[in-house]
């Protein structure tokens, strides 16, 4: 990153929720790294493509929006799509991704550690999948309902094609059980930061004490040989892990299918249609 870059800061954006909730990326976490890109002369702006709504109305929701605009950092909706082509799987030989990337200059992702009812958690790789426009997300929920695999190694796929130059992941309060919207905030006190964001993911499971077998965006990765997967490849700096291990985290209890149906999508276009009016219409929060 130099002075005069431009800086998308992706959060994880999933839904409008409050804060506390631990849904999406908490405003301070965001709002900070923001302040960062800024002092190195910079300009930030926050971008995602929620599965429910719109970026705006997460931001006036959780509080980002009245914080980033005294700040003068844009939040934008990432609406339009480029096709690129994939990096080593013939399953999914081009991917749609966010045309606004072009305007970026160095892409920070910044996920929520979160449990995730279809894919155990999501973290670094999974919050990728935001940058994927619009409802093109629950396209690949359908075309790849019949194999959760096949849809992890899609997701590195699109981690290939976008490549950040940083995670930074916000597990100062996570979330436990029915993620990724609906589970038990709780308290991690974990910010882990890195280049690889494989390698990250490696690493919270191991401080979460979570089956590294359970993660298919991992599994994934070894299998189309993407990121450092094994501890002993993994340099650690800054705590220990001993030091940050968190004890009885809870994951999901129940897994349920990848798969989204046609009548789920219909419903999910006329919900983000009607979504994204009433957010058009909504002032800032104060």
């Amino acid at each position: 990153m130099k002075p005069g870059h431009r800086v998308m800061l992706k959060p994880n954006y999933v839904m409008a929720r409050r804060a506390e909730d631990a849904a999406n990326t908490h405003p301070v976490f965001t709002m900070a790294v923001a302040r960062m890109v800024q002092r190195a002369g910079a300009t930030p702006f926050i971008a995602d493509s929620p599965a429910f709504g719109s970026a705006t109305g997460v931001a006036r929701r959780t509080g980002t929006l009245e914080l980033a605009r005294a700040a003068g950092v844009e939040v934008c909706e990432l609406r339009k799509g480029k096709m690129v082509r994939a990096h080593g799987d013939d399953n999914h030989k081009s991917l749609k991704i966010s045309a606004e990337l072009d305007q970026c200059d160095v892409l920070i992702n910044l996920p929520k550690i979160k449990a995730h009812g279809q894919l155990y958690m999501t973290m670094c790789i999974k919050n990728l999948f935001g940058l994927v426009p619009g409802r093109r997300k629950a396209l690949w929920h359908f075309q790849l309902s019949h194999d959760v695999m096949e849809f992890a190694r899609m997701l590195i796929e699109n981690y290939r094609a976008v490549r950040p130059a940083l995670h930074l992941a916000d597990g100062i309060v996570g979330m436990e059980r029915r993620g990724p919207t609906n589970g038990d905030p709780r308290t991690l006190g974990i910010v882990a930061a890195g280049t690889d964001g494989i390698a990250v993911d490696r690493v919270l499971i191991e401080l979460l004490g979570l089956p590294v077998e359970a993660m298919y965006t991992l599994r994934a990765a070894e299998q189309l040989g993407e990121g450092a997967f094994r501890m002993e490849d993994i340099e650690i700096l800054g705590a220990t892990l001993d030091s940050m291990r968190v004890a009885g985290f809870k994951p999901v209890e129940k897994m349920v299918p990848i798969g989204f149906s046609i009548p789920r999508i219909v419903r999910g276009v006329i919900k983000q249609i009607l979504t994204f009016a009433l957010d058009r219409r909504q002032p800032a929060e104060h």
